[in-house]
């Protein structure tokens, strides 16, 4: 039987796996608009290469929350 104690724990390891996961989702996002904004300014579409550099930022903001989570998460 399981207990309460243990059941709690394993959600918790459960939401930190998923939290990472999701990080490194984002990073990978991340990545591929970085890239996409940069051949965007190559190709002088700035009004692309800012809506890209729009999302990275919103992106970002959104690493920053998901690591806060998983600092949060880890004590």
């Amino acid at each position: 039987m399981t207990s309460t104690i243990e059941l709690a724990r394993s959600s918790k390891e459960v939401h930190q796996a998923l939290l990472k996961d999701y990080a490194r989702e984002l990073f990978a996002t991340l990545e591929s608009l970085s890239i996409s904004a940069g051949e965007a300014a190559y190709r002088d579409n700035f009004t692309l290469a800012s809506m890209h550099f729009d999302s990275i930022k919103l992106i970002g903001k959104e690493l920053v929350s998901t690591f806060r989570q998983l600092d949060g998460s880890a004590q």
